[in-house]
């Protein structure tokens, strides 16, 4: 697990940047203070062009590998929104 230091809504600190998963690529996903904060990390950062361009973000709750599993869908108004299923 990672640590989060948090000051409202916004990531003060966190180790997540050395983890082994931020090193895949794999984004992480988190809540405070009733905001959910994306953590992009270097190896996935070609996904942020995409995702700037979204008007909004759907969270909901899909299936990954026949289990439960967050999905965030970036609603760009086109027919090939980013979308990311998490584990």
């Amino acid at each position: 697990m990672f640590f989060i230091e948090n000051e409202g809504q916004a990531v003060a600190r966190t180790d997540y940047w050395q983890s082994v998963q931020a090193q895949a690529g794999y984004v992480y996903l988190s809540w405070n203070a009733g905001a959910a904060r994306l953590l992009v990390p270097d190896a996935a950062k070609h996904l942020l062009r995409e995702m700037r361009g979204a008007e909004y973000v759907i969270i909901s709750k899909g299936a990954l590998h026949g289990r439960d599993a967050p999905e965030l869908v970036f609603e760009d108004g086109s027919d090939a929104a980013v979308q990311i299923h998490m584990r």
